[in-house]
């Protein structure tokens, strides 16, 4: 599967960004962090258990690492950072120089899984999953995790869809809200194209990629009652009954209900 233009663009805009980034993450210059989507991630993870041993854990777009040390350090285990730009493995691994980053994109993890190194008893996606069509990705992440968990944490639907339509389509995330139009960093953000989902979207393209949701979560902001985000936790369908997840094409809602 080869990377479409606007998984580069993605990748692009992780690259030019990635000192940015990094700097605004360690600094907790992000609001909506520090308000508790961190902690929703961890905590979300740390509910698998008695469920699964977490022996292995699976950072996918681990960025410069943070979820991953603090997996380690909080749950005990073994984690794996995967992330497509090379510059936010190389920041995680000057970081964290005993832990365990790798610089695999989406293509190359759906063309093999096991490049990954699993399998994982877990897999945490923390604002991870932009692209479009993640139906080979979800696939393959039920390859490596075949008895594990999937922890999705994305934007919540309801609020993130702003003054639009409550309808999927391509956004544009400009990072105003992290530090500027300069950055942290003092230079400009680079616009980042990201693919907006309904909730019943997001449900239906698990199902259709092998997974399903056995657990919804909305961590919200103390001051406002506000979603911060929405947490999925799904497990792997079982093979012999993955024949009833190629269903037919879904069309999404056109404007909210």
């Amino acid at each position: 599967m080869a990377a479409s233009p606007t998984d580069r663009n993605i990748q692009d805009s992780w690259h030019d960004n990635a000192g940015r980034w990094t700097l605004a993450v360690r600094s907790g210059a992000i609001a909506s962090r520090r308000a508790g989507t961190d902690s929703a991630i961890v905590e979300a993870v740390a509910r698998l258990r008695p469920a699964a041993v977490l022996e292995h854990v699976l950072d996918l777009g681990c960025g410069e690492g943070w979820l991953a040390r603090r997996l380690r350090d909080a749950a005990g285990c073994r984690v794996t950072g995967a992330d497509g730009s090379a510059e936010l493995i190389r920041l995680a691994r000057e970081a964290d120089p005993d832990g365990r980053y790798l610089h695999a994109d989406y293509a190359a993890i759906v063309a093999d899984p096991g490049c990954l190194g699993g399998p994982f008893d877990a897999v945490a996606a923390n604002f991870s999953l932009l692209d479009e069509d993640l139906s080979g990705l979800l696939r393959a992440l039920a390859v490596c995790a075949p008895a594990g968990g999937l922890v999705i944490q994305t934007v919540h639907p309801w609020t993130a869809c702003g003054g639009g339509p409550y309808a999927d389509g391509w956004r544009e995330e400009s990072f105003a809200g992290f530090g500027g139009s300069g950055g942290p960093g003092g230079e400009a953000w680079s616009p980042m194209p990201w693919y907006f989902r309904t909730l019943e979207t997001w449900i239906g393209d698990l199902r259709d990629g092998g997974w399903r949701v056995a657990d919804l979560r909305e961590p919200a902001d103390l001051r406002t009652g506000r979603p911060l985000s929405l947490v999925l936790t799904c497990m792997a369908i079982p093979a012999e009954r993955s024949g009833r997840v190629t269903a037919s094409p879904r069309e999404a809602p056109a404007s909210a209900p």
